[in-house]
This record gives structure tokens, sequence and C-alpha cells, in this order.
């Protein structure tokens, strides 16, 4: 365990300054296409179905599957090795969306296998996001700390600014099962950059594969949060504001 620490230290110290540079690029790269993608889907539905039951579930499709996964996802990031999290959840998300845009292309359209990307991509999302955000500060020295996470939050403002605009474009002169394709090729793009340049150390927890430390890990998370208030007071203010969003829209016909 001496080893590896002293191993992620030295590594630290010779390389965090190309190597974070590269998760960030990885990490942009991977998100356009999905930002893309998730927003194609959510125009699609708007404009095929014109109904706001279809758009709420849509939206519970792709947001529910990240709440109910990540309190699983973030022992997952302590547990396991974080480079593999990350490469295994877009490269799962890219061969499932890569099988949606097959069907989709050849004539098998429907709406349900739209939501089923969604649900997809929110499982993909509930791993990746919290494994990049344990990544950052393990290669970056703490006084660079601040700035790194400005650049990665700007990149990902960025992204979010011109991805809406993409997916519109894009739907405006080819079919949501090419557009599937956007995420795939952007998916593989990041895992294959990761691979082969991408240098992480192990961590010691990971080596550990106990599981009854893993269950106790997970029921610590659970009795923290309902230990702090003001986490409970923000759990019941975005049901609240959920539930705002939703309600009127469901059972409505259209808009």
């Amino acid at each position: 365990m001496q080893a590896i620490i002293k191993e992620a230290d030295y590594f630290m110290k010779q390389n965090w300054e190309k190597n974070i540079a590269i998760l960030i690029i990885c990490q942009a790269i991977s998100l356009f296409g999905s930002y893309v993608v998730q927003f194609a889907i959510m125009w699609y539905v708007i404009l095929e179905t014109k109904s706001g039951s279809y758009t709420t579930i849509y939206i519970i499709c792709g947001f529910l599957p990240t709440f109910l996964l990540s309190p699983f996802a973030g022992v997952w990031v302590d547990r396991f090795d974080r480079k593999r999290l990350v490469i295994l959840a877009d490269g799962l998300v890219a061969i499932c969306i890569a099988f949606l845009a097959f069907l989709f292309i050849t004539g098998y359209v429907s709406i349900w296998l739209v939501f089923a990307a969604a649900g997809i991509k929110a499982m993909g999302t509930a791993v990746q996001m919290p494994c990049v955000g344990a990544i950052i500060p393990d290669l970056v020295p703490q006084e660079k700390l601040i700035r790194i996470n400005g650049i990665n939050m700007t990149m990902m403002s960025i992204i979010a600014l011109f991805s809406p605009m993409a997916s519109g474009a894009l739907l405006g002169i080819t079919s949501i099962g090419f557009i599937f394709l956007v995420n795939v090729i952007t998916a593989f793009i990041a895992i294959i950059i990761l691979i082969f340049f991408f240098k992480l150390p192990p961590k010691a927890k990971a080596e550990e594969n106990d599981e009854k430390k893993y269950l106790a890990e997970l029921k610590q998370g659970f009795s923290y949060i309902r230990s702090q208030k003001y986490l409970q007071n923000l759990k019941g203010n975005a049901a609240s504001q959920g539930r705002q969003r939703l309600l009127p829209h469901c059972g409505n016909p259209g808009y």
C-alpha cells in the first residue's frame, strides 16, 4: 500500500499538467457528444409528440436513473479503478446508443426507444461525473486545484452553451438515428485517448475487494445525508421544484 501511495505522489508531481489536460479534453469531447444527443432527444420528443406527458416521461427517464444510481456510483468511485470506470461507463453507453441508432436508421422508430436512450445516458452520467470529479483532486496539487476546477467548469459551460445549437442544427438536416452516432463517435474518441495517453496510478482503496466494507461505506453515506439538515433541505427543495415543473404537464395531451 505504501508503494502505491509513493508511486501516486511521484507520478502526480511529474506528470499532472499533461494528464489533467488530457482528462479535461476527453471529458469535453465525450460531454459534447452526450449533450448534443441529449438536446436532440428533447427536441425530437417535443416536435414529434407535441405532448406534455411524453415530455414528462423523457425528463423522468433522463434524470431518475442518475438520481437512483449516484449513491452506489459514489462508493464505486472510492473502491474501484476510476480510469476503468470512466472507460466502462462511456463504452457501455456508446454500445447501447449505437444499437439504438442502428434500429432507428433501419426503420424501427419508436418513442420508447428514445426514452431508453435517455435512461441509458443518465446511467452513464451517474458513474462518469463523480469519477472525473474524484480524479481531478488526485492529480492536481492542492494550490492549483481551484484554477483547474475553474478551467474544467468553464469548459463544461461552453459545451452546455453550444451543444443545443449543434443539436438543433443537426436535427434540421438529418434524422435522430444519425444524431445518435455523434455520441458514439465522441465517446470512442475519448476512450481511445484515455486508454493510450492518460495515466492514473491505482488508489490503495481500489486494490481492496471487501463486500462488507462496500456495504458499510454505502450505509455510512446514507447515514451522513440523513444527519445533515442542510442536505435534507436541499433534497426537499429539489423535489419540490421538480414536482412544480413536472406535474403541470402530466395528463396534458399537448402544449
